[in-house]
């Protein structure tokens, strides 16, 4: 009971109680992996790597023979950045049972960090032709297919959403996917009032679907979800939202110009990082050229290399 309810938990975002509940279930019953693995799962969605590392390797001394183990504990590894250790967890994962596309997803990964490209393009492409077992393995898979065979991406994505309908990575790709690759707007808008419909308090999903309505031309609906989240939430992905939602009605009517400058200018002074990406981004194309866009590019530049 004490390990059901550390899942539900863990499912519902709770995941200090899940911790808790985990915590419990192995002081009863400490020979039992079970309790240490989802706790190490508990704790690396928290990014307490060096506890998960812990947990995951207390895992392999009790069922040395579990592939997902070693996989999960490589993928903490990464993050730690004991890239060797991961390589050959990623490794012994494949030869114990996860030779999957997720298994060859991370240890490409790893062999990118180690500079061994022939080896990373090597399992890459064995990644996008091995099929997933859970819901980040086709999210992962989709990824890599996403330029390349989008029609294909846009599946893996829906297959991630079979798996757990609340994989929040699998449906902003697959809105990425549908507007931006297959040109697919209205399917991409229905799909994001779904995204938006199931997580009411996520600001960021809405600034998304606003954006999708610019695009669309509906310029009243676009307003009314940004104006509802970009007037409330100082976060700076918000306020690119902002910005390119309202670039993407320009030309339109009197402020919108003004209006995109000003949340664009937002967005930079809390990250600056962004003007990376605002200089390739299609939505603010209307912007790029104005004089006020290559001021807030030269400050961005500066704090960026002082």
């Amino acid at each position: 009971a004490l390990l059901l309810r550390g899942i539900c938990t863990e499912a519902l975002d709770g995941t200090t109680a899940a911790e808790e509940s985990f915590t419990t279930c192995i002081s009863a019953w400490p020979a039992c992996h079970l309790g240490y693995f989802y706790r190490g799962v508990t704790r690396q969605t928290i990014h307490r790597y060096a506890d998960a590392e812990a947990d995951y390797s207390k895992v392999i001394s009790l069922r040395p023979d579990l592939g997902i183990a070693y996989l999960n504990r490589g993928m903490v590894r990464v993050a730690l950045g004991d890239v060797d250790a991961a390589l050959e967890d990623f490794t012994t994962a494949m030869a114990k049972g996860r030779d999957d596309s997720l298994s060859y997803f991370w240890r490409a990964r790893a062999h990118a960090l180690l500079e061994h490209p022939d080896l990373a393009a090597q399992d890459t492409l064995t990644a996008m032709q091995r099929d997933a077992v859970d819901d980040e393995g086709w999210f992962q898979r989709g990824t890599l297919k996403m330029d390349a065979a989008p029609e294909e991406a846009a599946e893996d994505f829906r297959r991630a959403l079979r798996c757990n309908p609340r994989n929040s990575k699998a449906m902003r790709n697959l809105v990425a996917v549908l507007a931006d690759h297959l040109n697919r707007l209205d399917d991409a808008i229905q799909l994001q009032l779904e995204f938006v419909r199931i997580a009411p308090d996520n600001l960021l999903a809405r600034a998304s679907l606003a954006l999708l309505y610019a695009r669309a031309g509906q310029r009243e609906l676009a307003i009314e979800h940004i104006n509802a989240v970009a007037e409330n939430e100082p976060h700076p992905e918000i306020y690119y939202q902002a910005a390119c939602c309202w670039a993407s009605l320009l030309p339109s009517v009197e402020g919108d110009q003004e209006n995109a400058l000003k949340w664009f200018r937002a967005a930079v002074s809390l990250n600056p990082k962004l003007i990376q990406r605002a200089d390739s981004d299609p939505d603010l194309a209307s912007i790029r050229t104005l004089p006020d866009y290559a001021r807030i590019k030269e400050n961005a530049d500066g704090l960026l290399n002082p």
